[in-house]
């Protein structure tokens, strides 16, 4: 099934509305501070300050040991309003991520990410001559012959940017929720495309920060 959005980003109620999922509460070890269910980054923020985004951070230095790459400059801070515009050079982008999230770029993917890894969103370019609905059918399809019993939606929005949930993915033993989002990238033929990995009962608070990275995405 394919639905067709208005508005770009929605990815929380076409998730929840058209998959019926039901998002379960979760002890509060990995994200300390409650989550009220908003997708602006006074909401999504897990610290008070951008010391997450600091090339010393420990998290950082250790992910950069593992080749998952390096911290990106940062543009802006906002203190205020708890988010920072950062430069991913993997995506020739800028974006806002709330405070206590970190990135990393190794020059081909841009991670964002929680301390414990419970929430990751991979940004890349990828090619996509035939659009984000040819390029997500794709990706779907692939899944399927690995796994016929996926539940998944396939969405497009009115901007041409495509949006993808599967909400039992198998990964690494488990079943896990799995999404993909795109964004109209510099070259033509080419996407954003942002790969959400996440469990469940996080789904809430990982689309929600996905889409406000990209509402506030710009190519460069």
């Amino acid at each position: 099934m394919i639905a067709t959005l208005a508005s770009p980003f929605s990815l929380v109620g076409l998730a929840q509305a058209s998959l019926g999922l039901e998002v379960a509460p979760r002890p509060r070890s990995t994200f300390a501070l409650s989550y009220g269910g908003h997708p602006q980054p006074l909401s999504l923020a897990l610290a008070d300050n951008a010391g997450a985004l600091q090339a010393k951070h420990s998290i950082n230095r250790d992910a950069a040991k593992r080749g998952l790459g390096k911290t990106p400059a940062v543009i802006e801070t906002h203190v205020h309003e708890k988010f920072a515009m950062v430069h991913a050079s993997a995506v020739a982008a800028t974006f806002d991520v709330p405070f206590g999230w970190h990135v990393v770029d190794n020059g081909k993917r841009t991670l964002v990410f929680d301390a414990d890894h419970e929430i990751e969103v991979h940004l890349d370019v990828r090619q996509a001559a035939d659009g984000a609905r040819a390029f997500l059918k794709g990706v779907l399809a692939d899944q399927r012959k690995r796994q016929p019993s996926v539940k998944a939606q396939l969405s497009e929005n009115a901007d041409g940017s495509g949006f993808l949930v599967m909400q039992n993915y198998e990964e690494k033993g488990e079943s896990n929720l799995r999404a993909y989002a795109t964004h109209a990238a510099k070259n033509d033929g080419e996407l954003i495309v942002a790969q959400v990995s996440a469990k469940p009962s996080d789904l809430i608070r990982a689309l929600n920060l996905t889409t406000f990275i990209l509402r506030h995405l710009e190519t460069v």
